[in-house]
């Protein structure tokens, strides 16, 4: 069973793509794979609860993004 759905969000979609994953930190990195195209990624458990918002810092080159943090 997935444990983490991810949905990118940015300028270039109006609904951007979603993935399933394994863990939050794949999400992460599949979110970041995206580089400068993406803006953040939502990321919820399996029963869709939000867990994890993990944005690109659009200051400097725009490559760096802030980690997703868990909800407990």
């Amino acid at each position: 069973m997935t444990k983490y759905t991810a949905e990118i969000s940015g300028h270039s979609w109006r609904r951007g793509p979603v993935a399933e994953f394994d863990t939050v930190r794949e999400a992460r990195q599949w979110a970041e794979s995206y580089g400068t195209t993406a803006d953040s990624c939502t990321i919820r458990d399996s029963r869709g609860h939000e867990v994890g918002l993990h944005c690109r810092d659009t200051s400097g080159n725009g490559m760096r993004w802030f980690r997703a943090e868990v909800g407990q």
